[in-house]
């Protein structure tokens, strides 16, 4: 999906979208799949305010400061503030603030005049997870993909975004330990091709002792190694030489 660049236009009919599990009526256009009208179980309304509005709404002692996140200078990155009657308010320099009713059935928003991709960041990884979870849903953080009609998920807890992301050192040896994986399939296939099951398995069944040898060429695995693991080692590669007898 590519992320519109045009600023958040109002449109004078209301548009829903399916996003989250949520049913959300908008004037604003968001990045999203229009969906038809349902019995509104789950539904949330996004409304566009002025910030002298959000501001008004929000002036209040009660709110208490959940999240405020900060750059090591100092530089607010983002607040999150509850109140026991309107709700919670989420902000963001340059991303708009947002106020999510108790309820989840109501977010008011204060948009940037900026593309639409840059204020629905905030409102796709804040404002309405926030509202799903006040309906009741689970979301996660993860990225996920679709195999025989079954989601794969990787997910990790909320604050560690660093878990999904790959540096070039990890990629590289993401490939290698893949091109070694099934470059290793490849041969015990060629071998078996080649000679007898009876010689071929016993050598291909040796592999944990490689392992084994190879994993004190690095200092963090080397430490976890014991007598258990070296035992259960042998063990395994004796267990295989007896059943390719």
């Amino acid at each position: 999906m590519q992320p519109s660049r045009r600023s958040h236009q109002r449109d004078r009919g209301i548009t829903r979208y399916g996003i989250f599990g949520l049913e959300v009526e908008s004037r604003v256009p968001i990045e999203a799949s229009p969906v038809p009208s349902t019995d509104g179980h789950r539904r949330v309304s996004l409304e566009e305010v002025a910030a002298p509005a959000l501001t008004e709404l929000w002036r209040s002692r009660d709110a208490r400061s959940i999240v405020d996140r900060r750059t090591p200078h100092g530089r607010r990155v983002m607040s999150i503030e509850s109140h026991p009657r309107l709700g919670y308010r989420i902000a963001t320099p340059g991303h708009g603030r947002y106020v999510v009713s108790g309820d989840g059935t109501r977010i008011r928003a204060e948009l940037p005049r900026s593309p639409g991709w840059r204020w629905q960041r905030l409102l796709f990884a804040q404002a309405l997870p926030l509202a799903a979870s006040l309906h009741g849903l689970v979301l996660f953080h993860a990225s996920a993909v679709a195999i025989g009609g079954r989601a794969v998920a990787f997910v990790a807890a909320s604050g560690n975004l660093g878990s999904l992301r790959c540096s070039r050192r990890s990629l590289l040896y993401f490939i290698g330990g893949g091109i070694a994986e099934n470059g290793g399939v490849f041969l015990l296939l060629l071998a078996l091709g080649f000679g007898e099951v009876s010689v071929v398995v016993p050598l291909a069944g040796s592999a944990p002792l490689f392992v084994l040898l190879l994993a004190y060429l690095f200092p963090s695995v080397k430490s976890a190694l014991g007598w258990r693991i070296v035992a259960g080692v042998v063990l395994i590669v004796l267990g295989v030489a007896l059943l390719s007898r």
